[in-house]
């Protein structure tokens, strides 16, 4: 009678060690599975910083709390971060009639860590609202046509039809020898906008002057441009 005593309370006692502990719930799914708010009044700070950067507690998506890296929290909500250029492979000749502007190919894709540049359309849509450096450039040269003037040629960041920024001054060709050159060449723009989902982003190079011009682009590290989410 007393071993059977005995087991009887044995069994009891590693169940109610071993059990599921449900609050608000009949059916828990963890050792301490609570359904519903959880408050704490009193909450002592961590000053380790080795402990911050490694110990952040997380909900995950079916309430289950897990232990997450400050590292992850910060990148899953600063993923951003697009490089592209105009590839060596391309045409890069700009013909460009006066008060008229192109949207600029950036088609080789250097790092998107995010999928948000489109390299068929040039366009970058942001996934995250938030705050977005933007650097772009480009560098110009004659064609084999010669050298083409304007009072105004620049480069501009559009969101949708609206530009947001601009670099633009006069195109001045000039001939050094045989070598025909342009006096200032380069445009390039590096601005913070903020962003939502729903902008598109584009690059184009812009003749605000009244004469036709005709010009090649440099490519590869002479023309590309970057976006990083800063906040």
């Amino acid at each position: 009678m007393k071993k059977i005593i005995f087991l009887i309370l044995f069994t009891f006692t590693v169940q109610v060690f071993f059990a599921q502990v449900g609050i608000n719930t009949t059916s828990p799914t963890a050792q301490l599975d609570v359904n519903g708010d959880i408050r704490v009044r009193t909450a002592i700070p961590e000053t380790d910083e080795s402990i911050v950067q490694s110990s952040i507690l997380v909900a995950s998506t079916d309430g289950v709390v897990k232990k997450a890296t400050s590292k992850m929290v910060f990148e899953s909500n600063n993923k951003t971060l697009v490089k592209a250029n105009l590839s060596s492979t391309s045409t890069l000749d700009i013909s460009l009639l006066g008060g008229n502007s192109e949207i600029l190919s950036y088609n080789n894709e250097v790092i998107d860590l995010n999928d948000e540049f489109d390299v068929t359309s040039f366009e970058f849509s942001p996934k995250q609202t938030g705050f977005y450096e933007i650097y772009a450039m480009i560098n110009m040269t004659p064609d084999l046509l010669g050298v083409t003037a304007s009072t105004n040629v620049g480069l501009q960041i559009k969101n949708g039809a609206t530009v947001v920024a601009e670099s633009s001054a006069a195109l001045v060709g000039a001939t050094l020898g045989l070598v025909n050159v342009y006096i200032q060449p380069i445009r390039a723009i590096h601005t913070v906008i903020e962003l939502t989902p729903s902008d598109v982003i584009t690059f184009h190079i812009n003749n605000g002057g009244l004469v036709n011009i005709n010009v090649d682009l440099l490519s590869e590290q002479n023309g590309y441009f970057f976006i990083r989410q800063v906040r």
